[in-house]
């Protein structure tokens, strides 16, 4: 039953059903403010818990630009294994399709034991209007991370965003 709820609730975002009330925003929001929490697969590291937050703020109509810091934190083999991802990005919103953004991420990584390197890659959000100024979603970002130990860097959040 939750999975045809929850099927049936995305599907009704896509198309823009006027009984949906509740997916109604600000009439003019001129930024965000996130929290993110789910799963994360950071480069050389095993699956764990990870967590950040992002803060964004409108550049043109439809563009977003915003800050970020993406964390995770585990013990692997007897050695504490952190991951932080930080950096800037900038997304799209699509006009006909309710709450769906995309776009890229540019910023730093720092892994325990190794030195700090690039990282770049792209994101997809979708957020569901819970209220005029709140709203929940998910969002995955890969990260491909460059030096000497690159690779790549996946996180599968769900979000929570503050629109002002």
């Amino acid at each position: 039953m939750k999975t045809l709820f929850f099927t049936a609730l995305l599907a009704l975002s896509f198309v823009g059903v006027k009984e949906a009330s509740a997916q109604t925003m600000l009439s003019q929001p001129s930024g965000y403010a996130s929290l993110l929490i789910g799963y994360a697969k950071p480069n050389g590291y095993d699956n764990r818990l990870g967590y950040g937050t992002e803060i964004g703020l409108k550049m043109t109509n439809g563009v977003n630009g915003f800050g970020y810091y993406l964390a995770s934190t585990a013990t692997e083999r007897g050695a504490q294994a952190d991951a932080t991802h930080y950096g800037v990005g900038a997304d799209y919103a699509f006009e006909g399709l309710a709450g769906l953004r995309a776009g890229g991420r540019l910023g730093m990584v720092n892994r325990t034991g190794l030195s700090s390197a690039f990282s770049v890659g792209p994101h997809i959000a979708w957020d569901y209007m819970i209220a005029p100024n709140l709203s929940l979603g998910v969002e995955p970002i890969l990260l491909f991370d460059t030096g000497t130990n690159s690779g790549t860097s996946l996180y599968v959040f769900g979000t929570g965003r503050f629109w002002f």
